[in-house]
């Protein structure tokens, strides 16, 4: 009786302390910037998210993304790592905190992937959010996929390859 109780316990708090969430993927039908807000501040915190494996803290960042940045992503883009074939699954996120040269927070960065959205950039859904969440860019927006063009061959991601070994 006494092991079962303890079992039981046991099972109570793993569920009570596990942060992933298995919400269903965006659709283009519902994906806006505050859809994506919402997503990322109510339903799914995404500062539960891991951060990208050796990428983890804040690292200098270029502009438009700030001096300095965090970047995190959320659980199915994690498990996914490595990708050999170097395309994000269906309902990735990259979450990226843009900070100043004093490492002030200035904005968010986000990229969904969303299926069937924009063929033109591999299905990802872009938004720029102020440090208090108001959108002050989303959808296909053309700054962004012109810069992140030139990683065309690793799903319009420059951080890091997908297909990068994890240690």
């Amino acid at each position: 009786m006494k092991k079962m109780l303890i079992a039981s316990v046991i099972i109570l708090l793993i569920s009570c302390y596990k942060t992933e969430k298995n919400l269903p993927d965006l659709t283009k039908e519902e994906v806006t910037g505050k859809r994506l807000w919402d997503r990322i501040t109510k339903e799914d915190n995404y500062k539960k998210y891991p951060m990208w494996p050796d990428h983890e803290g804040m690292h200098t960042g270029n502009s438009p993304h700030g001096r300095y940045n965090k970047v995190f992503i959320n659980h199915k883009l994690r498990k996914s790592l490595p990708i050999a074939d170097k395309i994000a699954p269906y309902g990735s996120i990259i979450v990226k905190e843009n900070y100043s040269t004093d490492k002030e927070f200035g904005a968010y960065t986000v990229m969904v992937k969303v299926k069937d959205y924009s063929h033109e950039s591999n299905d990802w859904f872009w938004a720029k959010y102020s440090k208090d969440g108001e959108i002050l860019a989303e959808g296909k927006v053309s700054m962004c996929i012109s810069c992140h063009s030139a990683s065309k061959t690793n799903d319009y991601i420059i951080l890091q390859r997908l297909d990068k070994p994890i240690k």
